[in-house]
Formats: C-alpha cells, sequence, structure tokens
C-alpha cells in the first residue's frame, strides 16, 4: 500500500534495534517502553505506524499506546529538526 502511494517518499520497517522507544504506563501503572512499526514520510509530514491485528483493536494496552505515542508526535512536531535536515516537522 505505501508503494503505491504518490504521497509517500520514503518509509521504513523499524527492526527491534532501533532507538525510537516511546514510554507508556501500561494499566497497572507500570512504565514500559514500546517500539513502533514504521516511519513513513510525506512532503509534509512524517508518521509513526503501529499495526494491530483486528483481535487486538479493543486491548486496553493498544488504547494507552496510541495515546502516548499521539502526545509523544504532538512533543516531536514542537522540536526543530537539525537545519542540515530536510524533514518537516509535523
Amino acid at each position: 500500500m505505501l508503494e503505491k502511494s504518490v504521497e509517500v517518499k520514503a518509509y521504513a520497517k523499524l527492526d527491534k534495534k532501533h532507538g525510537l522507544k516511546i514510554p507508556y504506563r501500561d494499566e497497572y501503572g507500570i512504565l514500559r517502553e514500546y517500539e513502533v512499526d514504521f516511519i513513513v514520510k510525506t512532503e509534509y509530514s512524517v508518521y509513526l505506524v503501529e499495526t494491530k491485528s483486528d483481535r487486538d483493536l479493543n486491548r486496553e494496552t493498544v488504547a494507552i499506546k496510541a495515546k502516548s505515542a499521539q502526545s509523544w508526535c504532538e512533543n516531536a512536531s514542537m522540536t526543530n529538526p537539525p537545519e542540515d535536515v530536510n524533514q518537516s516537522k509535523k
């Protein structure tokens, strides 16, 4: 699907060794981290993409992770990329 999109400039499936970890507190309040599945770059934005099977969509942990990722993205969007990097803040 990403390869066919004219809006997608680049994308990557992240392996388990990358440093992009988003902290969240699970349903018991324990601090954990999760790793994003994909990064997708368009002309104006960079997206973090997390894939889930239908059976997992209603799990409480999925909603908690989604909220944490949204907050992380909002904070990251306020940070300017290095001047030598051609990348959107959004």
